[in-house]
């Protein structure tokens, strides 16, 4: 039952409206038109290879992945067939293979230990693009203290006020600092 579902994410449509299966259930002769349709359209790294040209100022230097290599579904196989193409075309990207972590985001990204380290790396890095965007060139250690709190008293209080909204409605598990870049951004848009 779950394979339709890749049929209805990824296949073309046939004239009923119905997604056009990869392979046959009962026989499992593969539809080598629905399999090119799927690498035409949805494969990244075929993409890459035939498109380099294109998306070389889009992607390269600019994509990071992670990866935990006791992933249930075995995505870190397909982590492995993206840095391929990138080596084929010279791009140049960072993969991160996690020996044993799964795909659980706070297992793969975990640092010393620390579960919620991706959200602080993350939130560094939207909100130091955020001040290159807008023309600053202010550092975190200006606007953070050691503690990791805004030191300016407007981000402080939209934080907080962020911080109460999340736990209202449910959404609590939203970093700090997350919160205050977006804080940051907003009132720098205003």
């Amino acid at each position: 039952m779950w394979l339709r579902s890749f049929d209805w994410s990824f296949s073309p449509r046939r004239a009923d409206g119905r997604p056009a299966p990869l392979f046959d259930r009962v026989t499992g002769a593969v539809d080598a038109q629905v399999a090119a349709y799927w690498r035409d359209n949805h494969d990244i790294g075929h993409r890459i290879e035939t498109q380099w040209p294109r998306l070389r100022h889009d992607l390269d230097g600019k994509v990071h992945v992670v990866v935990g290599t006791a992933d249930s579904y075995y995505l870190d196989g397909a982590v492995h067939d993206l840095k391929t193409a990138f080596r084929k075309v010279g791009g140049r990207a960072e993969f991160i293979y996690v020996p044993g972590a799964s795909y659980s985001i706070n297992e793969v990204h975990a640092r010393d230990g620390d579960r919620n380290a991706y959200y602080r790396e993350m939130a560094r890095a939207v909100y130091v693009v955020a001040l290159a965007v807008k023309g600053y060139r202010r550092t975190l250690r200006e606007n953070f203290t050691a503690s990791g709190t805004p030191k300016d008293a407007a981000i402080r209080r939209c934080a907080k006020k962020r911080q109460a909204t999340a736990r209202e409605t449910g959404r609590s598990g939203v970093g700090k600092r997350v919160l205050i870049v977006q804080c940051r951004i907003i009132d720098e848009d205003a």
